[in-house]
């Protein structure tokens, strides 16, 4: 499949600095000729819009706040085309050059939705914000859906620059009508203040909760539909283990079939400390072609338009579809369009079924549980509940938990009932025709690391065959032990970042924490008999 991934990068003084890859290579060309006056790009200007009018306006839609999704805009109707709006200029090698400045004052971002989409072979469009600190691009003909609507993320601006190279070979093949603007109220980024638009009860995965989920937590991702952080998803594992991008969502984030050619879906979408200050880089796909669902347990299976590419760490999550009634469990999310969160239960899961008051209804067709860390909220909807063997084995309907009622239950609609859905004779109202299309009868897989990119897991708390970490969690000091007098160690963050390194003399070396925040962390450690990595938590 194409990869069609959103990333940005920053220019500083008119050069270039790259903390993500460009979609499909390349920087507009506008960037490099300064013969091209920026101030001659018509602007297109949307209706004035009060951000603190729109927060007092806003109301729920449902007293089920699980299926309410996060608001954090307006979507704006508007009709942007080549053909009516912006301005092209012809190069001297015959190719063309459109732009178009699109602008709503005082929005915190911008996000865009294109209902014709087509890029020929050999042309390219780029979408960044008038500062130019934010680049998306190059969007090519490998963008290009069969649907022909093509979603963005989400632009730190109120003001964007549409830019279009047409080669003289596609003169007149393009098709770029822009019809809907959403004006963001709220801000996602955190840029005028901290993250956490969800409850204070809520745990960031990289707390020290969410110490064993580093892996698992690749496949989890937010998904973005127009105004809304709509629900929680997740990418699954298929027994053919090929990597083809399966998602699991909730049936009621499903409002009509097509909806999901214009969702977007946000991996990577965390903090990079236990506190939440920090973002990490982001990358989204567009669009989806819905697989499978059913009212029941509530499920639905997607396919992504793209398969993710190993810049974006991918994880495929596997999954249990056996009758087994389990111990513990772990939801990983994104309540409120918030960065990604985990729950976690320790009591035994119950057997249930989430419209207790409708006959018509089969019984036993979600689990019952209350939260012993952490909560659910609008936004978590879709997202997948783990047991303790990390698959698997049910995505988020509703209930009424919350941080002010934690003794309130969640329901999630069993992957064991969705696998055939009562022998439903519908391929698309059932999951093991898409998950085991070879019909092994396999009812439990593992997870899928396609380029080989997994945390491994300390064994018996951190002692290896040569050294060992304590304590763990550690506060203000970690002290590394080895069975060699002399080793090397190197401290790195859960980004990769190296954050310092030093040298152990006589078997032992303490180092100091105080300078990091909570959160979790690797420690390289090499000496003559290999190399040792192991995790460990500050915690205070």
């Amino acid at each position: 499949m194409k990869s069609n991934i959103l990333l940005c990068f920053l220019c500083f003084n008119l050069g270039v600095f790259c903390f993500g890859q460009i979609g499909h290579g390349g920087i507009p060309y506008s960037f490099r000729k300064s013969n091209l006056a920026y101030s001659d790009v018509p602007t297109m200007y949307l209706p004035r819009m009060d951000n603190q009018q729109l927060l007092e306006n806003e109301m729920n839609v449902s007293s089920d706040n699980h299926k309410t999704g996060y608001q954090f805009g307006v979507e704006v109707p508007v009709d942007f085309s080549l053909e009516n709006s912006g301005m092209w200029e012809m190069l001297e090698n015959g190719d063309r050059l459109w732009r178009l400045k699109v602008k709503s004052t005082d929005a915190l971002s911008l996000n865009l939705i294109f209902d014709e989409f087509f890029i020929p072979e050999h042309s390219k469009l780029f979408i960044y914000t008038a500062d130019k600190s934010y680049v998306t691009g190059a969007f090519t003909h490998k963008n290009n859906q069969s649907s022909g609507i093509f979603s963005t993320a989400l632009y730190p601006s109120d003001e964007i620059v549409l830019e279009y190279y047409e080669s003289n070979m596609d003169k007149d093949l393009s098709k770029i009508r822009l019809t809907t603007v959403v004006h963001a109220y709220k801000d996602l980024f955190g840029k005028r203040g901290t993250y956490g638009s969800s409850g204070s009860c809520n745990i960031n995965i990289n707390c020290s909760a969410g110490a064993d989920y580093q892996n698992i937590k690749r496949a989890v991702a937010l998904i973005l539909n127009g105004s809304y952080a709509y629900c929680s998803g997740t990418l699954l594992n298929n027994v053919r283990q090929d990597g083809s991008p399966f998602f699991l969502t909730a049936n009621h984030c499903i409002s009509y079939a097509s909806i999901v050619n214009r969702f977007v879906f946000v991996f990577n979408y965390e903090s990079a400390d236990c506190e939440g200050r920090n973002e990490k880089q982001t990358y989204s796909i567009n669009g989806s072609t819905l697989l499978a669902r059913d009212v029941y347990s509530d499920f639905c299976l997607l396919l992504l338009n793209d398969t993710p590419t190993q810049e974006m760490i991918p994880y495929y999550a596997g999954w249990d579809a056996s009758a087994v009634q389990h111990k513990s469990a772990a939801g990983i999310h994104h309540p409120n369009g918030d960065l990604k969160k985990i729950s976690i239960t320790t009591s035994r899961l119950k057997y249930a079924k989430y419209v207790e008051d409708n006959p018509d209804f089969p019984d036993s067709t979600h689990w019952e549980l209350v939260w012993t860390q952490g909560t659910t909220e609008g936004g978590s909807s879709g997202s997948a509940l783990f047991n303790s063997s990390k698959r698997v084995v049910g995505q988020l309907e509703g209930g009424t938990a919350s941080c002010s009622y934690t003794s309130g239950a969640d329901y999630y609609g069993r992957i064991a009932y969705s696998w055939t859905n009562n022998n439903s004779g519908y391929s698309n109202k059932r999951l093991d025709v898409w998950l085991d299309p070879d019909k092994t009868g396999k009812l439990v897989i593992d997870g899928y690391d396609p380029f080989g990119t997994s945390i491994a897991e300390p064994q018996d708390n951190n002692r290896v065959s040569f050294c060992s970490l304590y304590p763990n969690p550690a506060k203000d000091m970690v002290n590394i032990s080895s069975q060699e007098q002399e080793f090397e160690y190197e401290m790195y963050n859960i980004n990769a970042q190296k954050l310092l390194q030093g040298v152990g003399n006589n078997g032992n070396v303490s180092v100091s924490l105080q300078s990091f925040a909570n959160g979790i962390y690797f420690v390289r450690i090499t000496s003559v008999q290999g190399v040792q990595m192991l995790k460990f938590i500050i915690q205070r």
